[in-house]
């Protein structure tokens, strides 16, 4: 909630629904992690109570035996299903580093959304890391050096080829190694692999879970960390959010419905020329509830100085923008009287509107009893 708040307070509104699917995946990394560290513990149990067992028919009956209905005991049990034990691991575990994987992945993909703007950035599918580190500009050069750091560090790389050797090649084995014939828990092992000429040795599962948790984890808080302090250079000057209304209804029928973009000096519309603006209309409350309209695409929006509300332009909508979060807009000076033009015609122009969330805009709304307009 509170990296929500101070991405909210930096105006990085795009990017939230990319973090709230960061940290989803992030829960369930932890809960494959808490599921295998749970399955070892219950392990142990119930090994200790096989070995209990058998030490008690040594003492009262001079032998016993050790066979197939007690490696039995050893299985899960989950809403009445049997699984086997080595299955269950594994399976938690492949999901384990999937998770991981995923949650690294991510950390480019919200970088790329954060440091350009729609015209320049990477399709999300098309998200490099490499070449993305390359590009981003010079006030990102902590974040391009952290970036750096991960993709050098060894449970990064674990990371990335042990998914890619799951998804694309083989399984990587699982088993129990015992400390006697007893079966003393010693440890879960994963096998070793290569991927892209490189060896990766078997390891304890329990030590590299831990390691690749801590490593995640901390990847995650560095990134926000370093893009939230990132931001504050970062030029969102033609990302508007703010965009206001003003209709005029008789009975049930709109006479017009006009949006507006209010800028404070004249000066602003010359920039707004050369690079256009991108919108998307939302207010933030109070509790940081955000009210947006995420389909809101309306062609004609005029641009208004805020102090004297004077016409000074009209942006006009990129038709190839309207499946972006902020729809890119053309900039162009309007005047009074286009402004009045756009009214007089907007019956004739517009047959029917619609505003998915009207909490999303601050506007002046009137009504006009039928008989006012003739």
């Amino acid at each position: 909630m509170e990296l929500r708040k101070a991405l909210i307070d930096k105006g990085l509104y795009e990017v939230l629904p990319y973090v709230k699917s960061l940290y989803l995946k992030r829960r369930y990394m932890l809960l494959s992690y808490a599921l295998v560290d749970n399955a070892e513990k219950q392990l142990i149990n119930r090994m200790q109570s096989i070995k209990d067992e058998k030490e008690f028919e040594l003492e009262t009956l001079g032998h016993t035996a050790w066979g197939t209905k007690d490696r039995d005991r050893w299985n899960v049990s989950i809403d009445g299903l049997t699984v086997d034990i080595v299955d269950y691991v594994g399976k938690n575990v492949w999901e384990f580093f999937h998770y991981a994987r995923i949650c690294l992945d991510m950390i480019p993909q919200i970088l790329n959304i954060t440091a350009f703007d729609q015209n320049n950035r990477s399709k999300p599918d098309d998200v490099n890391i490499k070449r993305l580190i390359k590009s981003l500009p010079e006030h990102y050069a902590k974040i391009r050096e952290l970036l750096k750091s991960f993709q050098n560090n060894e449970c990064y790389k674990y990371i990335q080829s042990i998914d890619d050797y799951l998804k694309h090649i083989d399984s990587v084995g699982i088993k129990i190694q015992t400390k006697n014939w007893m079966e003393d828990f010693d440890s879960f092992i994963i096998g070793d692999f290569v991927f892209r000429r490189k060896n990766y040795s078997k390891r304890e599962i329990q030590q590299l879970l831990q390691e690749t948790k801590g490593f995640v984890l901390n990847a995650i808080d560095q990134f926000f960390d370093e893009l939230l302090d990132a931001s504050k250079e970062s030029d969102f000057e033609n990302r508007i959010t703010d965009v206001a209304y003003e209709c005029l209804m008789k009975g049930r029928i709109t006479e017009y419905m006009v949006f507006f973009v209010d800028i404070e000096s004249p000066e602003t519309l010359k920039s707004f020329k050369d690079r256009g603006i991108y919108i998307h209309p939302l207010i933030v409350g109070n509790d940081y509830h955000i009210y947006d309209d995420s389909t809101f695409a309306f062609d004609t929006i005029f641009i208004r100085q805020k102090q004297t509300q004077n016409i000074l332009g009209v942006a006009h909508l990129d038709a190839d923008s309207v499946q972006s979060f902020y729809k890119h807009y053309y900039v162009e000076p309007a005047s009074e009287d286009d402004y009045s033009d756009f009214i007089t015609k907007f019956k004739e122009n517009y047959k029917r509107i619609r505003v998915k969330n009207i909490l999303a805009f601050q506007g002046i709304e009137r009504r006009l009893p039928v008989t006012e307009i003739q």
